[in-house]
């Protein structure tokens, strides 16, 4: 299923009440941005430690 029918099926979820917020895990920037375009972003989780910082400009993105 595209991402994009994902965040489809959670912002109506959300519309309904269901859920209070929407949060992304192990995305990239791309993935942050068609995110935005469709839903207001609450957390993103992404591995990210001294040696693993390859996902800073996704975290960045979403603050």
């Amino acid at each position: 299923m595209p991402v994009e029918d994902q965040l489809a099926v959670l912002s109506d979820m959300q519309a309904e009440g269901k859920i209070h917020h929407i949060g992304l895990s192990k995305v990239d920037m791309s993935d942050v941005r068609k995110a935005n375009k469709l839903i207001e972003v609450a957390a993103v989780q992404n591995k990210y430690n001294i040696c693993s910082c390859g996902s800073v400009g996704a975290v960045r993105l979403s603050a």
